[in-house]
């Protein structure tokens, strides 16, 4: 299933009539992580008066939470709830934490901050989207694997691995949606003497149309259009 969420922290700063309103967003994956990262924030803002949140989790976005920490009903928390929502995003949580300045902002004055610093700090963090992906392992002749080697190129798939022996071995990635086009490629270029070795599914990481990965950025904008 395919899903936005953020692959790094973001924070922010926000300040009216002296109260300040520091965002912090972050990934998370289960309540633990949740309740963890809470601990912390605290932990580093002892004298802050307010730390609301609001979290989403699953790929399907059905775990929601949110807390005003004790500011008016709705002015807090659930600001910071509608900036995820408004990104479509899960698997995150964001805290954003007031330092009282003595004056009382009123309910939209809170609704305004809180919700500002949400976005503040998620402008600060890296928003992708998580795909499925297949990495697809096959062996070919060393006859195909020039012409193959181009076909690769003007679909911007890439060659992850090519191993040399009796055959050229060759692992690539591709969205899980294309899988059975290039299946049906491999099997027209070498007229059915392709030989599948392994499809694995992994979930990977994409900014725009570009496929993340530890090891490099590769361009995926144009497979199979």
């Amino acid at each position: 299933m395919m899903y936005r969420t953020i692959d790094r922290e973001g924070e922010s700063r926000l300040e009216e009539k002296k109260s300040i309103f520091i965002g912090h967003i972050v990934p998370v994956t289960s309540e633990e992580e949740v309740a963890a990262h809470l601990e912390r924030e605290w932990a580093q803002h002892r004298e802050a008066r307010h730390i609301a949140y609001a979290y989403v989790l699953g790929a399907d976005r059905l775990l929601q939470r949110y807390d005003d920490d004790k500011e008016p009903q709705r002015t807090a928390g659930l600001p910071i709830l509608d900036v995820l929502h408004g990104g479509e995003l899960t698997n995150v949580l964001c805290m954003v934490t007031r330092y009282f300045g003595g004056t009382l902002l009123g309910t939209g004055g809170l609704v305004r901050n809180y919700g500002g610093a949400a976005r503040e700090a998620l402008k600060k963090a890296r928003v992708v989207t998580m795909r499925p992906y297949r990495a697809l392992r096959f062996q070919v002749d060393y006859g195909l694997y020039g012409s193959l080697e181009y076909q690769f190129a003007e679909r911007g798939l890439p060659l992850e691995e090519v191993a040399y022996s009796e055959e050229v071995t060759i692992t690539t990635l591709v969205r899980e949606e294309h899988e059975g086009d290039l299946r049906s490629l491999l099997q027209e270029m070498s007229s059915g003497t392709v030989k599948i070795l392994q499809s694995e599914e992994l979930t990977l990481a994409e900014e725009g149309e570009k496929l993340l990965r530890d090891h490099g950025v590769f361009d995926q904008s144009r497979a199979w259009k």
